[in-house]
């Protein structure tokens, strides 16, 4: 079910990216069946979900990004 993974040992941070199991679209027509969240730091409870495992990877990058202050 893991993704991603990615912790920030001097900033006490992880980067989780992880298969849902279930459909969280609820509303929308397209499903979001993963999902990313930064877990410390200033960006603590970042979230963002995901329909494809490809938009999953690339989010899982870009959420390491904004962890390390680069977004």
């Amino acid at each position: 079910r893991r993704i991603g993974y990615t912790s920030i040992s001097n900033k006490k941070i992880i980067i989780s990216t992880i298969f849902l199991g279930l459909d969280h679209s609820y509303i929308s027509e397209t499903p979001l069946l993963y999902e990313t969240m930064i877990f410390g730091g200033e960006h603590n409870d970042y979230q963002e979900r995901y329909s494809t495992l490809e938009e999953a990877k690339a989010g899982h990058i870009i959420a390491v990004e904004i962890a390390k202050g680069g977004q």
